[in-house]
């Protein structure tokens, strides 16, 4: 662990109110590219997909490949978009930050819930701000927000049984509107959200294609 790191939860509001006070032009500029990318989504009916799943199970995998048949930008890691801000909350550089997160999972989640506090959805837009589907959510109160109120269209879960449960993850396959198994080769994967991709062109994408 780098020398001044602090992984504890101690303190952790206010550390993340300190986080989003040193970031604050980051995370404004990602607000404001949400609300350009959903009048550009809107316009050209783009449906918002979020790929959910375990750590691991192939959510970002399924989500490039979805992006790059579509057309439309993949924002990268959802845990990439967030990493100024987390690692600004650990007094860690985000280089050092990346390369252990998957040591700290239980201060990801945590240190995530306390950036966002009662604005649910906040991570998920600002994901949405860098890209037109969104990857990984994972607390249950931002899930139930983004689904509520239409944030994301599609709620699709990665099956793999080859992965761990993961506690950072507050929902399951039960809540989503489609699960796409991911049990073989990446292929396989890609054949499932190809033919996605194909019933969503019927009733999707329509203007893009006129």
């Amino acid at each position: 662990m780098e020398k001044g790191t602090d992984y504890t939860l101690d303190g952790l509001e206010d550390r993340a109110r300190a986080a989003l006070l040193a970031c604050r032009d980051y995370v404004e500029g990602l607000k404001l590219d949400y609300v350009r990318r959903w009048a550009w989504r809107r316009e050209r009916d783009i449906p918002v997909l979020g790929f959910c799943g375990m750590g691991r199970a192939g959510k970002d995998t399924a989500a490039e490949y979805y992006c790059a048949v579509t057309d439309v930008v993949y924002p990268g890691p959802a845990s990439s978009l967030i990493l100024p801000l987390v690692a600004h909350v650990a007094n860690d550089t985000p280089e050092h930050a990346w390369r252990v997160r998957h040591d700290h999972r239980e201060f990801w989640i945590a240190a995530c819930h306390a950036i966002r506090g009662k604005d649910y959805d906040m991570l998920v837009k600002m994901c949405l701000g860098a890209g037109d589907v969104a990857v990984g959510i994972r607390g249950r109160l931002e899930f139930e927000k983004c689904a509520r109120d239409g944030v994301v269209d599609l709620l699709v879960w990665i099956d793999n049984p080859r992965v761990p449960a993961d506690i950072t993850v507050e929902y399951g396959p039960e809540d989503c509107d489609v699960v796409l198994p991911n049990h073989g080769s990446r292929r396989e994967l890609y054949a499932k959200v190809y033919k996605l991709v194909e019933m969503l062109r019927k009733t999707c994408f329509k203007r893009e294609e006129d």
